[in-house]
């Protein structure tokens, strides 16, 4: 995924019932950033034709959490004034403008029976 400051990220995974840890496995790291080489030579261009290897200035673990039978954006059942939008698990970057206009329809729909 390119940056707009430049590089990019890259990685990603989908671990269902695994073990929530906040530490980096170094071992999957290497086979994502092999794959990345393998399908995308460009990542590691060089200009005198030698491969070069990623300069990777961090790793970083990111919980992306979901929700069994997909996301919720909805007003809250006891609090008409709590707008909910959670659990889009891997796909929260792809669906945030989508659930973004969604939720701000939700407020708005609040906001204008508060102010009756």
């Amino acid at each position: 995924m390119p940056r707009r400051e430049g590089g990019c990220v890259i990685g990603g995974c989908f671990l269902p019932n695994e073990k929530v840890t906040a530490e980096v496995d170094y071992e999957q790291a290497d086979r994502i950033l092999n794959k990345a080489k393998k399908y995308v030579p460009d990542l590691v261009s060089s200009d005198n034709g030698n491969p070069q290897e990623f300069k990777i200035v961090r790793y970083q673990v990111g919980y992306r959490p979901f929700r069994k039978g997909g996301y919720r954006i909805e007003k809250d059942e006891e609090n008409g004034k709590i707008i909910h939008c959670y659990g889009h698990g891997g796909a929260g970057y792809q669906s945030s403008w989508g659930s973004a206009e969604l939720s701000v329809a939700l407020v708005d729909s609040v906001l204008s029976k508060s102010k009756l």
